[in-house]
């Protein structure tokens, strides 16, 4: 709030002394030299800032007093609640498909037959010089049959019948051929 020293003077736009002083929280300073036009237009100013102040006092303060109705209140949700359990949880993982092996062996039989036993379970392990299959000797018998007699029929046209030695002189085919 600012208070003049000589109040009736500075309203009336009487002369001033010079000594007057304006008062604001217990400070003195000296009012600014302001000619009438200004002083005139300080006071419009000033007393249409004190009607505002009324008017937006009377509009706060003495405002309608019909009451504003609430909204209504939704009605509550419906909502399930269940009762917080420790468990154990099953760390597995199921789906479908194929594996495949980091790594992979190729094996293979150095005499076909017939496979008659697998002694070896699938993916079980094994070392070099197991038995992994056992193959049908009837086949294998017959085929040593056939080798046999492959090699009697050999000998016979060799010459070597009772088991001696060769002499090339005396093979059939060669005496055939000194004749012709």
């Amino acid at each position: 709030m600012t208070v003049f020293r000589n109040q009736t003077a500075a309203l009336k736009g009487c002369a001033t002394p010079r000594s007057q002083m304006a008062v604001l929280k217990g400070c003195a300073t000296p009012l600014p030299k302001m000619s009438s036009p200004k002083r005139a237009a300080c006071r419009q100013m000033v007393a249409g800032a004190v009607m505002a102040m009324f008017f937006t006092l009377t509009i706060a303060c003495g405002g309608d007093t019909s009451t504003v109705t609430a909204a209504a209140k939704p009605e509550p949700l419906a909502i399930e609640t269940s009762v917080v359990a420790s468990r154990q949880i099953d760390r597995f993982l199921r789906v479908t498909g194929s594996l495949l092996a980091d790594e992979q062996a190729e094996v293979s039989a150095e005499a076909a037959g017939r496979v008659i036993e697998t002694p070896v379970e699938r993916g079980a392990r094994v070392r070099q010089g197991d038995l992994l299959v056992r193959i049908s000797a009837a086949e294998t018998s017959a085929q040593l049959q056939e080798a046999q007699a492959n090699a009697g029929q050999i000998e016979a046209r060799l010459g070597l019948a009772g088991g001696g030695a060769l002499d090339p002189a005396r093979v059939p085919d060669v005496m055939n051929a000194k004749a012709s």
